[in-house]
């Protein structure tokens, strides 16, 4: 099998976001050079004729596909959790997996040449820093009294909801901490409660690229968390987190980009606008990935 058929791009695009995917696919093929098939993924009957229509005309290398072609509970999958249901049945053995509303500022298929990637077959990259988990005095005491319930009011200042995040994490895990666990997120195995603010997010899956092959067990993993995403994402924020934590769990190496993620004014020349910051991320020293830009 060839590199380009054993390698691919994936996504999944809901009808709100086609002016965002026409713009990154047209960048993706016309303008960066990759030579990469996609597959662009349907939760059901998501996109208008005529949005695949302007889609298709953009590169003959897209494969469309549904998730109706393995369950027939469209509703179940039809939101985050998606994302590790097209990584598990993909037909490509390596995935380069993007959300549609991100654009790519270098060819995808570079991502696979990182050192990284080459090591351990999984690359992810880091989230925003500015969530953490800040609690008071007034938070203390009502968690010390038990007058304080998991998911009420606001997260990241309830002791409760922290400690439950806390102990699902270590269920997940076997009560073990990993060698490889992040130390960003070592607070996870402290009994106390934490004297200053930590870090609430660690990964984000707007890409992710990932060696099927080499993880069969992570993809296992993968496809548990999110298919309970009733209760898995009430302790993290959608499907993000269940990427590395399924390596984990799996005893199965990744690789994290060292940059954290970061946000910049967005650019207003023609056909890229957006009334929010982009969400940046910088790969081999130049912005790779950008989101919620296009309109």
């Amino acid at each position: 099998m060839s590199t380009h058929l054993s390698r691919g791009l994936v996504t999944s695009i809901p009808e709100r976001y086609v002016q965002f995917a026409l713009f990154n696919l047209k960048k993706i093929y016309d303008d960066l050079g990759c030579q990469l098939p996609i597959e662009i993924w349907e939760v059901g009957n998501e996109l208008s004729p005529e949005s695949k229509q302007k889609i298709s005309a953009i590169t003959d290398k897209i494969i469309w596909r549904n998730v109706s072609e393995f369950t027939s509970n469209l509703k179940h999958w039809k939101g985050f959790q998606v994302k590790a249901f097209i990584v598990a049945n993909s037909s490509f053995n390596e995935v380069l997996l993007f959300d549609a509303d991100g654009i790519f500022h270098q060819n995808p298929e570079n991502l696979f040449s990182d050192a990284g990637y080459q090591e351990t077959g999984f690359y992810l990259f880091r989230d925003l820093k500015r969530w953490v988990f800040e609690f008071n005095w007034y938070d203390k005491l009502m968690y010390q009294l038990g007058l304080r319930k998991p998911f009420k009011g606001n997260k990241f200042r309830n002791y409760a909801f922290y400690k439950e995040r806390q102990a699902w994490l270590r269920r997940c895990l076997n009560q073990q901490k990993p060698s490889n666990f992040p130390i960003e997120w070592d607070y996870i195995w402290d009994d106390g409660i934490p004297q200053a603010p930590v870090i609430e997010t660690y990964v984000d899956s707007g890409v992710v690229a990932i060696n099927r092959s080499k993880h069969p067990e992570t993809i296992k993993c993968l496809m548990h968390l999110n298919e309970n995403h009733p209760d898995t994402y009430k302790y993290v924020w959608g499907d993000k987190e269940t990427f590395w934590i399924s390596a984990l769990m799996a005893k199965e190496p990744f690789t994290v980009n060292p940059q954290w993620a970061y946000e910049e004014a967005s650019d207003n020349s023609p056909g890229w606008k957006t009334k929010k910051d982009l969400i940046c991320q910088d790969w081999g020293g130049k912005l790779f990935f950008t989101q919620k830009g296009v309109v």
